[in-house]
């Protein structure tokens, strides 16, 4: 995670890929597997860990 002068979170261009990736392949599983309720056990897993994991980058300061 980097700042600019002003304080600014700045979201390199590593991080906005992976972000862009994660959320495109949440979109297509949607479009492919249809609600959460409806994704196999394993599937969920994987957002959860996802989720963690964005969080856990985002709010470490």
């Amino acid at each position: 995670m980097a700042f600019d002068p002003m304080g600014t979170m700045v979201i390199d261009e590593p991080d906005a890929e992976k972000l862009a990736r994660a959320l495109h392949a949440d979109q297509h599983a949607r479009d492919q597997q249809g609600p959460w309720e409806d994704l196999p056990e394993k599937a969920r897993n994987i957002y959860r860990e996802w989720a963690r994991r964005v969080l856990k980058h985002y709010t470490e300061f």
